[in-house]
């Protein structure tokens, strides 16, 4: 996972490490606490420079912040800060975005990141229980449901509530979590970061802890593992870590990391959709009670393990699928590669000529020499163009022979918000069998999230939902629950249809049909 200093996650390129390690027995082994609950710091009682009132209003600009990363209208965000006075103690950059009607992708993950750090200032002021080790983002549903105050609703309740832990208790988390920092930025560099580590997590939380010090507005704070200053250097002796220990004083080694070269909009959708399951950054988008529903809920799967193939292979390929696509669905018709912002990737569509080049400069290269890591194939993404409801995003690996378990070729089609004609059978199946053909997967299907996020979804084996191919399977009708159908594809295997429409997780007669399909298939 690459990573820059504004703790963005980007998959591209993938350590080389031969041996993974989880976080847990690798902070163990730098002399860090792994318990949920770091003991408090005896001794120790010099109050942080944040009140509790100052961090709860600052953890509602972040809810605001990340929701109008996810699409909430910003302009029904502005005037609830407003009339709630809050808007004066929003930052200037915050407020920029919030009125920025052409954001560039780089901001708009940064503010879905943004509730990392909203989380960590919540348990500082008592309103999540423990934190714990930087492996899972927080918990969004109990963020939106339980915690936070809707869009709309009166927030002095919450003001009030804040109750601020004791110095000691901040300081023993704000420890462990420099601590962290600094191996992990080490460990990045050498290629040794523990698989499961969310670095992004991490860093959001480090960046609030440095805001709660108040030495530094929120748009100015840093998160250096150098720091020399004399707070740092207050806060280190108390470092009951192995820092010292291993001859790392914080402030003579340069753990920055460079700037990542590739950009993505949804970083976590990402990684969890192309199954590389060796990075746990799973991120169930933030929303407001009041807010609309706005990512595609709908999307194409397709995936099989390593497989060497040249960038011409993996070009000719993409072509066949993006002009059979156009035939399915006037969606499918323009490409645009993604830009820093949406005017910029419509200054840049995809051409038939021009796929060839844009598979090879998705090659992933090492940071070290920039050298081309050939076993990890190549990545393409691109985007049709249309308005956010019609929007649909394509993204491909292909041509990856690495040995790594956690890594495979994969091909996920975004339906859009609204699926138009993609929510009818026949177009569906008529994308997903073009898909089937041009990439000629292990199994691919037609998933929704909800369906993903309610049952156990690894990409690496098949999963049924609305669609399921699989690449072997030769099936009568007859076997099938009578709401199924199978239509076969030619000289490559069959596709299940479970039901006439897509499946709805909340409603147990397709739950039911889905569990049929699975006992009649055996997966």
């Amino acid at each position: 996972m690459n990573i820059d200093d504004e703790g963005r996650g980007i998959v591209a390129p993938i350590r080389e490490a031969s041996v993974m390690q989880k976080t847990r027995e690798w902070a163990a082994g730098h002399g860090i606490c792994v318990d949920d609950d770091v003991p408090p710091v005896e001794n120790y009682d010099r109050p942080y420079g944040r009140t509790a009132a100052e961090i709860a209003a600052r953890t509602i600009i972040l809810h605001c912040v990340a929701a109008a990363g996810h699409g909430v209208d910003s302009e029904d965000i502005i005037e609830w800060l407003q009339d709630e006075s809050l808007w004066d103690e929003v930052s200037p950059n915050e407020k920029a975005f919030l009125a920025d009607e052409d954001r560039s992708e780089d901001n708009i993950m940064e503010a879905r990141w943004r509730e990392e750090a909203q989380w960590a200032l919540l348990w500082a002021i008592g309103h999540v229980e423990s934190l714990g080790l930087p492996t899972k983002p927080c918990d969004t549903a109990r963020l939106v449901d339980e915690i936070m105050p809707g869009l709309g609703d009166p927030v002095d309740s919450f003001l009030r509530s804040a109750k601020l832990r004791p110095p000691a208790e901040l300081l023993g988390e704000d420890d462990r979590i420099y601590n962290l920092h600094c191996y992990a930025r080490q460990a990045y560099r050498k290629g040794t970061m523990p698989d499961d580590l969310v670095y992004g997590v991490l860093f959001q939380r480090h960046y609030a802890f440095e805001w709660l010090r108040g030495e530094e507005d929120w748009d100015d704070v840093r998160t250096d593992t150098q720091v020399s200053d004399n707070t740092r250097e207050m806060h280190r002796k108390w470092r009951h870590s192995s820092l010292s220990a291993s001859g790392h004083k914080g402030n003579g080694v340069d753990l920055r990391i460079g700037r990542p070269y590739m950009k993505m909009q949804n970083t976590s959708q990402f990684v969890r959709d192309h199954g590389i399951t060796g990075i746990d950054i799973t991120h169930t988008p933030p929303s407001f009670r009041k807010a609309v529903k706005i990512m595609s809920d709908l999307y194409i799967g397709a995936y099989w393990g390593p497989r060497q193939e040249p960038a011409e292979q993996c070009a000719e390929r993409l072509a066949t699928c993006l002009k059979e696509l156009a035939t399915a669905s006037d969606a499918f018709v323009s490409w645009y590669e993604k830009g820093k912002s949406r005017r910029d990737a419509l200054r840049r569509p995809v051409q038939p000529k021009d796929l060839l080049k844009l598979v090879k400069s998705g090659c992933s290269k090492r940071n070290s020499d920039k050298s081309v890591i050939e076993d990890l194939g190549f990545q393409v993404g691109i985007w049709n163009g249309a308005s956010e409801d019609r929007s649909i995003s394509l993204s491909v690996i292909c041509g990856l022979f690495s040995q790594n378990a956690n890594l495979r070729n994969s091909v996920v089609l975004d339906f859009p918000e609204v699926p138009g004609d993609l929510g009818r059978k026949d177009v569906a199946l008529q994308a997903l069998v073009t898909v089937v053909r041009a990439w000629e997967p292990d199994w691919a299907g037609i998933v929704s999230r909800a369906s993903s996020s309610t049952r156990p979804f690894k990409p690496g084996s098949p999963f049924v939902d609305w669609m399921i191919y699989l690449n072997c399977l030769d099936i009568a009708p007859s076997q099938l629950p009578p709401s199924a159908s199978v239509v076969k594809v030619s000289d490559h295997g069959s596709i299940i249809i479970t039901q006439d429409i897509p499946i709805d997780a909340n409603d147990q007669s397709h739950v039911q049909n889905v569990r049929a399909v699975e006992a009649a298939i055996s997966v």
